[in-house]
């Protein structure tokens, strides 16, 4: 199951980063359900997405997006039958600001405090 669980990913300020999920095929699954939210209990107002696919994995186009994030799958039988969440797995995205050629480091002279 990737990323693994407590991953911190730093994503570049202003440019889209892709998160691959990924998990392992379960025998007899039509397709699986992903969920990602800001709280572990997945509530409604927490879950930032939920996608269903037919493949083991997917790519998460994250732009700037900083915070504590879980996500789980659960797998969907061919008849439809919805099987247990995987536990859950938390991740921590930070934006870091590249610096770009114009950008000047800043430097402090001589100082004192009275």
């Amino acid at each position: 199951k990737a990323p693994d669980n407590s991953t911190t990913i730093a994503l570049d300020l202003g440019k889209a980063s892709q998160i691959s999920f990924s998990w392992g095929t379960v025998p007899e699954a039509a397709a699986y359900r992903l969920q990602v939210a800001d709280s572990q209990y997945f509530l409604d107002k927490a879950l930032l997405f939920e996608k269903v696919t037919d493949q083991p994995n997917f790519p998460w186009l994250v732009n700037s997006l900083n915070g504590s994030y879980y996500w789980r799958v659960q797998a969907i039988g061919k008849d439809g039958r919805e099987g247990a969440w995987s536990e859950e797995s938390h991740l921590t995205l930070i934006s870091r600001q590249n610096m770009s050629s114009s950008a000047q480091p800043i430097y402090i002279g001589d100082t004192s405090v009275t």
